[in-house]
């Protein structure tokens, strides 16, 4: 996620993963105000992973 801070990555829980450092307060604003379309995004995202074949 970018934005006034550093760039920090998002995930399915809307939380960064580890070692990315946490979001400033208005990266965590937008998350939260957009959680439930993160968590449908990687949803249909690790279908499609799934569908072709995974790893």
């Amino acid at each position: 996620m970018k934005g006034k801070g550093k760039e920090v990555g998002i995930g399915q829980n809307g939380k960064p993963p580890a070692g990315d450092g946490e979001p400033s307060r208005l990266q965590k604003a937008v998350v939260d105000g957009n959680l439930r379309t993160i968590r449908e995004n990687i949803r249909v995202a690790m279908e499609r992973f799934k569908a072709n074949g995974g790893c």
